[in-house]
């Protein structure tokens, strides 16, 4: 996926805010792999891409920025 000219990294309650989810929520789809995320080191800090946010909030964004950049 590529960043976004605006991208930035949000931590886990920087996600719950923009998005109106749970914590616990973001926390486990960070986990499962289902929101793209990384921890520097193992039990820190999830962060996540604010388009990878806004992928997994609205998957629609990806397939209508693939038909852009095409």
């Amino acid at each position: 996926m590529p960043a976004r000219e605006d991208d930035s990294w949000l931590t886990v309650p920087q996600i719950a805010k923009h998005t109106g989810r749970h914590p616990q929520t973001i926390r486990a789809a960070l986990r499962s792999g289902e929101l793209k995320g990384v921890q520097r080191v193992e039990g820190g800090i999830w962060r996540a891409l604010l388009s990878a946010v806004d992928q997994w909030v609205d998957p629609s964004l990806a397939r209508s920025r693939r038909r852009r950049a095409a």
